[in-house]
């Protein structure tokens, strides 16, 4: 019976040590504002909104989460074409504490629009959210 015990307190304070470990590890990434990556590359997603405020954080936060599982850091610049409602703010808001690179640029938006152009050359993916719905799936790209 004493054997059994020592097993389970011993498993007990393993697991305990990783979380710590895991605990130390999310708070310095915290501090820093962004997780130390081995890989330099980045993800660079391109976001065209306009009055998305009920599903643009989430879209973000997909985001982040699929750049924090490849362990490459994310950068994603959002057009945004006049909103009217507070999706702007919203993205201020994940831009500061979301631990990720985000630019806001706001304007009237046409086709061949010189803000989409200048970004388009590096970005990964553009998710136009003016034209999915919110059933769509999300691409992410390796």
């Amino acid at each position: 019976m004493a054997i059994q015990l020592a097993w389970i307190l011993l498993v007990y304070g393993l697991a305990a040590a990783v979380v710590r470990l895991l605990y130390i590890r999310h708070a310095a990434e915290l501090q820093t504002g962004h997780r130390k990556c081995p890989d330099k590359r980045r993800i660079h997603y391109i976001l065209i909104t306009s009055n998305h405020e009920l599903w643009v954080e989430w879209v973000v936060r997909v985001l982040a989460a699929y750049s924090y599982l490849l362990n490459r850091s994310l950068h994603i610049s959002v057009i945004d074409d006049q909103s009217e409602d507070h999706t702007v703010g919203i993205l201020e808001r994940l831009g500061r504490t979301g631990g990720f690179e985000l630019a806001v640029i706001s304007g009237p938006l046409t086709t061949g629009s010189p803000a989409i152009e200048s970004q388009a050359g590096e970005a990964q993916a553009v998710l136009d959210l003016r034209t999915m719905k919110p059933t769509d799936k999300i691409p992410l790209v390796r």
